[in-house]
């Protein structure tokens, strides 16, 4: 079907309701950060919309029985599409990007005092969808999470800057070249968290000092039929996926992503309709690169609706504003899963309702770590994340539709209880 004509077909199934982003809020500290190197991208930090409601605290480390095995009771609901087997890991000679090299902190490390965690949006952090297998997005930790130690960063009160204004001139003149042909024309811009304007032709490029990279295109690029970037109404994974691909191909390197893998996700609204997320991270072969990569620098697109043609390119780099703190020892995927069975772990599901008879193992899914800001907005923590099938009774305009099942979220920090102490987490769920 020529876009044309499935511009028509959708045309005549527009909806009145739209789907906002929320834009991340700024990062502050007063702290000096480290210069990261711009090597890859971020992928899905917190997706879907959520509140801070309550949290429980982590108590001592409890001891693990090796004779049972955790792994074998998560098997994902059997289905006749596995989503996953779309998404091909890269080839063993691919090249990829330089690996992230943390500095050695001398003398022990600080123990780390926060008050749990926080989404910052209005909502509930879960999903809803028909197949749990459309929300697992590509997080390089879900097949490898055999991690000992982990990183724990420090957010910055302010804005650094991390690139100076020639070095984003230099920097957005390349991409233009490699854009298009036509004049580039730059001005000096600190209003709109913007620090850097361009254009060249019908293409509007800005940066900021932070490293976060804008690309819009005046006149939407037409894509090839079989591809296109259609964020809502779209709950075709492959597509998603495929499309994706042809846009890392055409556009990562222009970015610095040296091997580009989708990070797909798609879950849908209370009316059923699809929600797509288009975006990509830089791979490793280092997996401690490939997660920080996917959890905090990330390249998106977004396109027009009903053509799919694209119109922007998104590039942030959220590294340059955290400062890091220390490699700290982690618990292991079998302990958090056991933390998560004995009910210790932060979540804004609304347990009593949706989880009448406690968490059923065969309805847990493990989802990969993930980092996520504590309450205070010290810190940057690592989390493994899980989701879990819910049975709160939902009537009227909340009903699910048939065969739709609901996901919340639940998250086990993953430093050790060592190394971490959880305080004001006595919040009552409403």
């Amino acid at each position: 079907m020529k876009k044309n004509e499935r511009l028509m077909e959708q045309l005549r199934e527009v909806d009145d309701k739209f789907i906002a982003e929320a834009a991340p809020s700024k990062a502050r500290s007063g702290k000096s950060p480290v210069k990261w190197t711009v090597i890859g991208a971020m992928g899905a930090a917190a997706t879907g919309i959520v509140l801070w409601q309550g949290t429980k605290i982590i108590p001592d480390k409890k001891v693990f029985e090796n004779n049972t095995s955790y792994d074998q009771q998560i098997e994902l609901p059997e289905n006749s599409t596995t989503y996953d087997q779309q998404i091909e890991l890269p080839e063993n000679n691919k090249t990829y990007g330089q690996r992230i090299e943390f500095p050695e902190i001398s003398g022990e490390l600080p123990i780390i005092r926060t008050s749990g965690f926080e989404s910052g949006a209005m909502g509930f952090d879960g999903f809803m969808t028909y197949d749990i297998s459309t929300v697992l997005d590509g997080n390089p930790s879900r097949e490898n999470c055999e991690f000992t130690e982990l990183p724990v960063f420090l957010r910055s009160e302010q804005n650094r800057d991390a690139y100076s204004i020639e070095e984003m001139d230099e920097k957005l003149k390349d991409i233009a070249a490699q854009l298009t042909d036509e004049e580039y024309v730059s001005s000096y811009d600190n209003r709109y968290d913007c620090d850097l304007s361009a254009t060249a032709g019908d293409i509007k490029l800005k940066m900021t000092s932070s490293g976060n990279i804008s690309i819009e295109f005046e006149n939407a690029v037409d894509l090839p039929d079989e591809f296109g970037v259609y964020s809502l109404k779209n709950d075709d994974k492959a597509q998603v996926t495929s499309s994706l691909k042809y846009l890392g191909e055409k556009y990562g390197n222009i970015l610095g992503l040296y091997a580009p893998v989708p990070s797909v996700n798609i879950h849908y609204n209370y009316d059923a309709n699809p929600s797509a997320t288009y975006n990509l991270y830089d791979d490793s072969d280092d997996p401690l690169t490939a997660l920080i990569n996917y959890s905090f620098r990330e390249l998106y697109f977004v396109g027009e609706e009903y053509t799919g043609n694209l119109t922007n390119i998104h590039y942030n780099d959220y590294l340059t504003s955290l400062e890091f703190t220390g490699m700290y020892p982690v618990i292991g995927y079998e302990q958090a899963y056991e933390e998560l069975l004995s009910g210790n772990y932060h979540t804004t599901v609304w347990e009593e309702a949706c989880l009448p008879d406690g968490i059923d193992p065969e309805e847990v899914t493990f989802t990969g770590i993930t980092y996520r800001r504590t309450q205070d907005y010290k810190y940057q923590l690592p989390y493994y994340h899980f989701l879990i099938e819910l049975h709160a009774e939902r009537t009227g305009e909340y009903a699910l539709s048939e065969g739709m099942k609901e996901y919340g979220a639940f998250y086990v920090p993953a430093v050790s209880p060592d190394y971490l102490i959880i305080e004001n987490t006595d919040v009552a769920y409403n």
